[in-house]
């Protein structure tokens, strides 16, 4: 059934019936367009009180890992889940100080984030670049089969990450754990593009690892070069007691590259929110871990990269509130005069 449809009434006439949903899908369409924002952020989750930060256009987060589960060489047409996780250390937009617990400003947490996306390779030019699009639908779901979310916790240091350095100071469910303070998924276009290093036309293979930092994961060698994508992530829920003030969406950013020299490839990833332990895990089976082979994008059954990520706050357009008022304000007068002018036909 259409959302708007006609309905008969017992005296012959008919009502005009628009459901609820389809007025918040309206407003949903209409409320796209956005803009650069600031909030203040409060890491004791205090709200405006103490401890409050003021100014605060988005986060930095810390060197880490992302993992292509599926894809083991790419391909054009290849789709595959994309999952992240890393922990901010830094406000963007004003000075505060991260320990080296990744604390802020000396709170008692640190703030881990999870993702995870599903991409679609769309080309493979010559030169040997990579292009990726968005496979998410725009509907939530945190199914490994099409995930979708985003998802930043506050963890108290004492249980946290230490490192993001190897299998047993980087991993395990610190990064899922403590209490969930914003929750989003994609809603907007991804732009990704990955470069691969190519002489004479062929793919680089080169070292896997070179940070000189240990991890579980035994591949040798990797593809090599480097990218990065572009997302909009509509927020569902944030925690005034960090987050005070409206915040609408965030643009998260990515510059991925191969191989890792900054940190050790981690060994364990979410595939759903609130999981309590990591569920993709080094080594696993094509269904329930990952594998990157002995060449990690040659021979495995996923492919790992290191990522370095930051997402900035936005919200509506000044002109997109007006055109969401005026929606909410007119479709339903538009609904009561269609309805008085059916009631005056049928008598």
């Amino acid at each position: 059934m259409n959302a708007l449809s006609y309905v008969s009434k017992g005296t012959g006439f008919r009502a005009l019936i628009v459901r609820a949903a389809s007025l918040a899908a309206v407003v949903a369409v209409l409320a796209t367009p956005s803009r650069a924002a600031t909030i203040t952020f409060n890491p004791t989750g205090g709200g405006a009180g103490a401890g409050a930060i003021t100014g605060v256009s988005g986060f930095g987060y810390a060197t880490s890992s992302a993992i292509a589960l599926g894809l083991s060489t790419p391909t054009v047409g290849a789709t595959f889940n994309v999952y992240y996780e890393s922990v901010v250390n830094a406000t963007q937009g004003t000075t505060s100080t991260i320990g080296s617990n990744f604390s802020i400003n000396g709170s008692a947490s640190q703030f881990t984030v999870i993702a995870g996306f599903r991409e679609t390779i769309t080309n493979i030019s010559p030169t040997g670049t990579i292009t990726f699009a968005n496979a998410s639908g725009p509907g939530f779901s945190t199914t490994t089969a099409s995930p979708n979310f985003f998802q930043i916790y506050a963890t108290p240091t004492a249980t946290g990450v230490s490192a993001l350095n190897g299998p047993s100071t980087g991993d395990g469910s610190k990064f899922g754990s403590g209490l969930l303070i914003l929750s989003g998924h994609l809603v907007g276009p991804l732009n990704g593009a990955f470069d691969l290093t190519q002489a004479a036309g062929v793919p680089v293979v080169g070292p896997f690892n070179t940070s000189g930092l240990a991890t579980a994961d035994t591949t040798a060698t990797s593809l090599q070069g480097g990218g990065g994508t572009q997302l909009t992530v509509q927020v569902d829920s944030a925690d005034s007691g960090y987050f005070v003030g409206s915040l609408i969406s965030l643009m998260f950013t990515t510059t991925n590259s191969l191989p890792f020299n900054s940190v050790a490839p981690l060994t364990g990833f979410y595939s759903s929110p609130n999981g309590g332990v990591p569920n993709i895990t080094y080594p696993g089976s094509p269904t329930s871990g990952f594998n990157t082979g002995t060449t990690n994008g040659v021979n495995g059954n996923s492919l790992m990269f290191q990522t370095i990520a930051n997402s900035s706050f936005t919200t509506p357009e000044p002109s997109s509130i007006i055109q969401v008022v005026t929606a909410c304000t007119v479709v339903p007068m538009f609904l009561g005069f269609r309805r008085r002018r059916a009631r005056k036909t049928a008598a």
